[in-house]
């Protein structure tokens, strides 16, 4: 019952709210919150909200006009529905802010509520490193593809700096967008990280340091990495994590057949 006992709501194993008000009657609108059934329910002291629970499922339901008035509740709609828009298009929160302040079009008030989303929806460190990884695996990559892959983890390595399995991504994004001195200098840099937190770097990160000093023309410093990694394979084959097959195979391609020819 509502605080001021003008409403009851009813809630059972169909997994529905039905309203009656103080008269008895019930209440045209019958309300399905989602939930399997219906374990307890409790209003808001003021009645404007009512907390249904099931087994493992809680749901807050208005049952009353927003405090905020609809005209707010409209607005924030119409900024959600444009930034959601815009991250489709853009991968960058700052790129979605820029084309939202650029937008004249957009009411002012609506474009504060979207540029408060913005700043709240940030970007997602770890789907953006997901993407890089996925990127500098496939091969087939175009240059302006390869720009986006690098800034994305740029991006990724300023907002959580010193992290070895970032920085060892940089690298290898930079290795395929042909940066092959500062591809070198990074994964050296996720080499070092990794060895001062008691770590080994993936046999990956070796694979794409023997291909970047080969790019370069270090070509011994490019066999001593590949006898380094021909090593491990050597000793540890069963374990190998089968993603990083590919880079092994490329590298000796690169490398050994080079030599070879």
């Amino acid at each position: 019952m509502e605080r001021g006992g003008r409403r009851v709501v009813a809630g059972g194993k169909d997994g529905k709210l039905r309203f009656f008000d103080a008269a008895g009657r019930l209440h045209d609108v019958v309300l399905e919150p989602g939930l399997a059934d219906v374990r307890f329910l409790s209003f808001f002291r003021d009645g404007s909200a009512l907390l249904a629970g099931g087994e493992d499922v809680m749901v807050l339901l208005e049952t009353g006009p927003p405090p905020e008035g609809f005209a707010a509740r409209a607005r924030a709609r119409e900024a959600r529905e444009v930034v959601n828009g815009l991250y489709e298009e853009l991968t960058f929160s700052e790129d979605v802010a820029r084309s939202l302040r650029a937008d004249t079009a957009l009411p002012y008030d609506v474009r504060l509520v979207a540029l408060d989303l913005v700043r709240a929806r940030g970007d997602h460190i770890g789907w953006l490193n997901s993407d890089a990884v996925y990127g500098y695996r496939n091969r087939g990559l175009s240059r302006a593809e390869l720009a986006v892959l690098v800034r994305n983890v740029e991006l990724v390595n300023r907002l959580q700096p010193g992290l070895p399995e970032y920085v060892a991504t940089l690298g290898k994004c930079q290795y395929r967008a042909g940066r092959h001195r500062d591809a070198l200098e990074n994964l050296a840099r996720a080499r070092e990280l990794y060895r001062a937190a008691g770590q080994d770097a993936p046999i990956e990160d070796l694979a794409f340091t023997a291909m970047s000093y080969w790019r370069l023309r270090q070509h011994n410093a490019a066999r001593n990495a590949m006898r380094d990694l021909e090593s491990i394979v050597a000793a540890d084959t069963l374990r190998l994590p089968p993603q990083t097959l590919p880079a092994i195979q490329e590298a000796r391609s690169l490398v050994l057949q080079s030599d070879s020819g």
